[in-house]
């Protein structure tokens, strides 16, 4: 809607003007007073009325006069409500529906029933982050990131005129920035409505650093921090990995405070584990989205190597010397041949064990008679085998060996 405001003189004397507007008029008056020869009133009015108009004209362009109008864009107010989509809203607390449905029967009696008629009511589900429009309503996420959702609201209220933010959820913030930090920034009051019952604990793991790649039989340290609630508790810091208990720590936190906490683990596997850090209360029980899930590699701590020479020469020789002297490696090491000059034959099970197999200068019936007898052992998934060849084989065409590469 657009009001007609005011005239307005842009010239930077205009005062001038204005004086001139002031004798100018007075001089209009005063020659149609008395005109020569006289003239009748009707013949006088209009004449005195258009100079009159000549001359404010005349002001108006000398003045730089501009006409302003004010233009107002009523818009209605939008009110932000975020509502808590994390796993423990699915709590009853004793009473018969879960803190979800009561903060969405609180939306539609206390929001949207009395605000309906004056602003843009909108929602914002959120879990560790704000939950897309397509996303199941009975799936609840692991997390409550209050300030990580208001972050992500701030930057969708460009378009939007907001009044205010309600928070609706059960608990405190463990997860991403903080709380406070965010809603400062959101430039509106935040209001929160709080939904369940205190109990348990109220601490969380706040963060996890743990080496990406590991050894095994080799401990390394697992260093966390846990944020405490708002009183002093103690509580059982659980580490474990594939839902078996690796250790236990007893803390005394304080309240608002941070502790950090080093846990020393071990694997007796290699592969990828998951590790697995839980806070538990005095009651026996821990929230799953106060704790924290990492994922490490673990690497054979120890490998086996098996190194089998066609000959005793320089080369086995010198490969063998080094391979004892690594302190990570566990050699067996045999030469082939009637005589057994070094080493006893390995068994089945060696085979099988081996991490690593190594021929230095077997002849191709050697290799022939080790594929026949331990095929299985050659195609293991996982298992090297490693071929130091003299200048003979390079001499028997394009497949010098006695098995498909691809094996």
């Amino acid at each position: 809607m657009i009001f007609p405001a005011f005239i307005r003189l842009t010239a930077s004397n205009w005062y001038w003007a204005l004086i001139a507007l002031v004798v100018a008029l007075a001089a209009v008056v005063l020659y149609y007073r008395r005109t020569v020869p006289p003239l009748a009133l009707k013949t006088k009015l209009p004449l005195a009325i258009l100079r009159g108009l000549a001359v404010l004209a005349l002001f108006l362009a000398l003045g730089d006069a501009i006409w302003a109008a004010i233009h107002v864009d009523q818009r209605r107010h939008d009110l932000i409500v975020l509502i808590d989509h994390s796993a423990s809203m699915r709590e009853k607390d004793d009473e018969g529906d879960n803190r979800y449905e009561r903060a969405e029967e609180f939306l539609a009696d206390h929001i949207h029933k009395p605000l309906d008629d004056k602003a843009d009511i909108r929602v914002y589900p959120f879990d560790d982050g704000l939950v897309g429009k397509d996303a199941p309503s009975d799936s609840f996420g692991t997390a409550t990131a209050i300030g990580t959702a208001l972050e992500s609201v701030s930057d969708q209220l460009v378009d939007l005129n907001p009044r205010a933010a309600v928070i609706l959820s059960d608990g405190g913030n463990n997860r991403g920035i903080d709380p406070a930090t965010a809603a400062g920034r959101l430039g509106v009051p935040v209001v929160t409505v709080g939904f369940g019952q205190i109990t348990g604990t109220q601490a969380h793991v706040a963060s996890v650093d743990v080496p990406d790649v590991v050894l095994t039989g080799e401990k390394f340290e697992v260093n966390t921090t846990v944020q405490s609630g708002e009183r002093d508790e103690v509580v059982t810091l659980r580490l474990s990995s594939h839902g078996k208990s690796l250790s236990q720590q007893q803390l005394s936190l304080g309240g608002g405070a941070r502790t950090s906490v080093s846990i020393q683990s071990e694997f007796d596997k290699a592969g990828v584990h998951d590790l697995r850090l839980d806070v538990i209360g005095t009651d026996g029980k821990s929230d799953p989205a106060a704790g924290r899930t990492v994922f490490v590699r673990a690497l054979k701590g120890r490998l086996k190597v098996l190194l089998i020479g066609g000959t005793l020469d320089w080369e086995y020789s010198y490969l063998k010397r080094w391979l004892e002297g690594q302190s990570r490696v566990d050699l067996t090491a045999y030469v082939m041949g009637s005589q057994k000059l070094d080493g006893a034959e390995p068994s089945a099970s060696t085979w099988n064990d081996a991490d690593v197999a190594i021929f230095v200068h077997p002849t191709r019936r050697q290799i022939s008679n080790e594929w026949s007898s331990h095929e299985q052992a050659f195609a293991a998934p996982g298992r090297g085998v490693a071929f130091l060849l003299d200048k003979r084989y390079s001499e028997l065409g394009p497949q010098p060996l006695p098995f498909p590469f691809d094996f």
